[in-house]
């Protein structure tokens, strides 16, 4: 046998011709769609990336937005609780703290609710939850006030911020 050799025009007959021309073609047909096929991958790929891009803002978008509803339901959560508690006493609740540095206002304030009713200041202590320091704490604090005969000047001021 001999070596494959291309045939020349002259050789070959009219019907190979033709055969050899269609594969021509159908081969310059695969490259054509090859890179195709390649263009529609990279497309996919930048899609694909858009489209976890847009997650990514809508999941940002609806976080955001979940986040003003919940500092608006805080804020009013605040101004109802104003009159009520004091602001050490809302920002322990708010932030969910267990130790609170408490101010000579606070225990002034808790003082006078636990001088009313020793029942009514462990009910709101401990099934309501209000952060309320226990009795040990008031007994202890109790003792680093000025109690001199006289005027007490630390009740005088809960009382004055009581009044405004």
């Amino acid at each position: 046998m001999e070596p494959f050799t291309t045939p020349t025009t002259e050789n070959i007959c009219s019907f190979c011709f033709e055969t050899q021309k269609e594969n021509a073609l159908l081969l310059e047909r695969i490259r054509f769609l090859e890179k195709e096929l390649e263009k529609t991958k990279e497309e996919t790929k930048k899609n694909q990336r858009k489209k976890k891009e847009m997650k990514t803002k809508a999941q940002i978008g609806r976080i955001l937005t979940e986040n003003k509803s919940e500092e608006k339901k805080l804020s009013r959560i605040e101004e109802n609780f104003k009159n009520i508690l004091t602001a050490t006493q809302l920002n322990a609740v708010i932030e969910n703290k267990n130790k609170i540095k408490r101010t000579a206002e606070d225990i002034s304030r808790h003082l006078i609710i636990r001088s009313i009713s020793r029942r009514a200041y462990e009910y709101w202590r401990n099934q309501i939850g209000i952060p309320l320091p226990s009795a040990s704490t008031l007994k202890r604090r109790c003792s680093t006030f000025s109690c001199r005969p006289g005027m007490l000047h630390d009740v005088l001021l809960v009382m004055q911020k009581t009044l405004h």
